[in-house]
This record gives C-alpha cells, structure tokens and sequence, in this order.
C-alpha cells in the first residue's frame, strides 16, 4: 500500500465484543466494524469495504446452546366440542369424536403393520359396561339388531334363492321330486347344492355388509359419545368394499369348511364309502335328516372347533374396520394383532355369549329379542377395552336423555 492509502491510517484492531449470539470485531484493514454469528469462529470471508479477507476471531466464551425445541402440547384439543384431552389420545374423552394425530395411528412406522394401543380385555369390564349400555340404549340395540336382520334377511332372499334353485337343479333334487322318487343326495350331489348354497349366501353378505358395518358405527357411537341414530345404519357405505370383503373372508374361514363336511356326514350314500374308505354302519332309523357317517360328523366337530379358534383370532375385524377407516385385507391382519393377549378373554366370552343364546332360545325364540342386544353390548364394550375408550367412560357425559 502507497503512503497516501487511507487504509494506513486505520486504527488498530479493537477486541472483539459478544452480543449474545454475535460476534462484533473489526477489519485489520479498513477498520470497518463487522458482525456475524459466534458460531463461524475460525471461518475467513472478505470484507464487504475493503475485500481483504478476514477471519471471524475467537472471543474466548463458548457460543450459548441452540434453543430448545418447544415442548411437545400435555393436552389435545378435540376439533368437535373442544375439549382438552393428555396427549397421545386418539378419541374424545367427552364426545368420542376422533382427535388428529401427529402421525398415523393406526400404523406403527416400521413395517406398515398396526400398532396394538391396548392391553387386554377384561370379562368383568365387558360385563360392566356391556350391561350399563344395554340398561341404557335398549331400544335402539334391538332396534338397530332388528332392522339390521330384517334387512339381511330379505335380501339374502332375494341375492341367495336363486342360487338355491341352481344348487337343487345341479344335484338332481328337482328331476327326482319330478319323478316321484325323492331320495337323499348322495355325496357329489349334496356337496354341489351346499357349495352353491355358500357362493349365494356369501353373495348376500358381500352386497349387505354396509348394514353389518353399520351396526358396529352405531353401537360404537353409543359407547363413545352415549348418543346414536337409527340412521347410522346406513352411514359406513364409504367402507363397503373393505366390509365386504373381509366378512367373506371371515366367513369362508369360519364356515365353509365343517358346511362341506357335514354335507358329506349326511349324505345317502356314507359319505366314508363314496370317498373310497370302507364303509360304517349309518346308526338310527334310514331317512331322510336321520342317518349319518359317524367318521364323517367327528370331522365336522374337529373342524368347527378349528373354526371357533378362528374366529376369536379375528373377531375385531369389522370394528377395525369401521372404527380406523381400514382397506382391503388390513381388518384382518390388525385384528390379529388386536387380539393378542386377550384371546383367552375373547374365547371365555364367546362361550358365554353362546349359552346365552341358547337359553334364550328355548322359550320359543323369545327370549332372542333381549339376548340379541345384550349380546351387542357386550362385543362393543369387549372392542372399546381393545381400542382404549374404555377408560374415558367414566368421566364420559351422558346423554340428557340417559341421564334420566
């Protein structure tokens, strides 16, 4: 630099001075005062005066920590009525409505599979809160259940005859009532008409399985929010296929298999005989409804115990189903994981709720008419310890109308 260059008379360099997170020093050129974050100690960049190039000097005193990232919410606000819930909640202690979640509930982050929120099932909870919701919406359970079977009635019917006329034809029911010769199938025969039967009923449930899903939305309501409409029947239309397709899934796996069987036990001809194995002796009187192959029915028992197992594993299914929105084939899958560590709980309440079936049947069906609700309320009560609601019954509200 010449002697007349302003830049010789610079004044020394100053000390660095901290602000907070800044670092004020000066060129050791032109002097002019430069500030920049402490955490560039040790970086050299140019001057914006002089374009010397300078470095950020060391002030000696450690840069203070970064901010700490704020503290994730104690409390999520529920979108329907407003209500506080601890975080991590994924239903509305108040009104039950779905709260939203930072990631999906549903699903754990490795693997895509569903994550279990829940431990057990408890028979005394179920038992509790089954018998408090059927004191309380007895009416709208028998309701529901009535219009429900109503429904799947007459519309097994009319998707499901059809294929009982084809099945009869096939097995040569119609051609031998024609001819004045009614006999039993014998084995191919009865396995056609009960393997057409299947594929009609399986259609029918297929068509109506909005309604079965309907039914859990409305006994879901009422245990969530102590409220619900006969018009929830109708409003899972949006989960069909999923319904649809997984109820004949269920089905196929806790039916078909001891319906085949049995058509084999029951046919004319010995159904051991007809597959080639030796023949037995059919015990009771000849006829039609009355002889049986004992090998055969044992096969049929073994196989509806397989079935039973079955359908404990995945009994949550559909309410999987309507309750997370679910497609395809997940209800089944999540309801495997659902089920885990309660299956002994699920199959003690299966049992029971059979005997209260069949006792309630014997007073000519009657008693079906109570059996059938009570029943209800004590599968949503056993699937709301599954999904953790259970918990906000308690300090739930009630309904004005339940509170009377």
């Amino acid at each position: 630099m010449s002697a007349d260059d302003p830049r010789d008379a610079a004044p020394d360099p100053e000390a660095p001075r901290v602000e907070g997170d800044r670092v004020l020093f000066r060129c050791a050129t032109c002097g002019k005062e430069l500030r920049t974050l402490r955490s560039r100690v040790g970086q050299t960049t140019a001057c914006p005066q002089c374009g010397d190039p300078v470095t950020v000097p060391d002030t000696g005193v450690a840069p203070p920590p970064p901010p700490a990232a704020p503290a994730a919410p104690r409390t999520t606000a529920c979108p329907m009525c407003g209500a506080e819930n601890s975080a991590g909640a994924v239903h509305c202690a108040v009104c039950g409505e779905r709260l939203p979640q930072s990631a999906p509930s549903e699903r754990a982050a490795a693997g895509g599979r569903f994550r279990r929120r829940v431990g057990t099932v408890s028979l005394g909870e179920t038992f509790r809160e089954g018998n408090r919701l059927f004191g309380e919406h007895l009416g709208l359970l028998l309701g529901g259940a009535l219009l429900t079977g109503a429904l799947m009635l007459l519309g097994g019917c009319l998707i499901g005859m059809p294929f009982q006329f084809v099945g009869m034809a096939a097995g040569g029911q119609f051609a031998d009532a024609m001819a004045g010769a009614p006999r039993r199938p014998d084995v191919g025969s009865a396995l056609v008409m009960t393997g057409v039967n299947q594929v009609g009923q399986l259609a029918a449930i297929a068509v109506l399985s909005f309604l079965l899903a309907g039914y859990v939305r409305l006994r879901i309501n009422l245990a969530r929010r102590g409220r619900a409409s006969i018009e929830d029947l109708f409003a899972e239309r949006g989960v069909w296929a999923s319904a649809a397709l997984t109820t004949v899934v269920y089905t196929l796996m806790t039916s078909l298999p001891s319906n085949l069987a049995w058509a084999v036990a029951s046919a004319g001809d010995g159904g051991a005989q007809a597959l080639g194995f030796p023949a037995m002796v059919q015990p009771g009187p000849a006829g039609p409804g009355f002889d049986f192959d004992p090998a055969w029915t044992a096969v049929t028992g073994a196989l509806g115990l397989l079935q039973f197992v079955l359908a404990v594993l995945f009994w949550p299914y559909l309410f999987l189903c309507v309750d997370y929105k679910m497609s395809g084939l997940t209800p089944l899958s999540a309801a495997w994981e659902t089920a885990r560590g309660s299956r002994w709980a699920l199959a003690g309440l299966s049992i029971l709720q059979g005997v209260i079936m069949a006792v309630a049947a014997i007073p000519c069906g009657l008693g079906l008419l109570l059996a059938i609700p009570y029943v209800s309320a004590l599968n949503v009560a056993a699937y709301e310890q599954i999904s953790g609601n259970h918990a906000a019954g308690p300090s739930r509200e009630r309904s004005p109308a339940a509170a009377h």
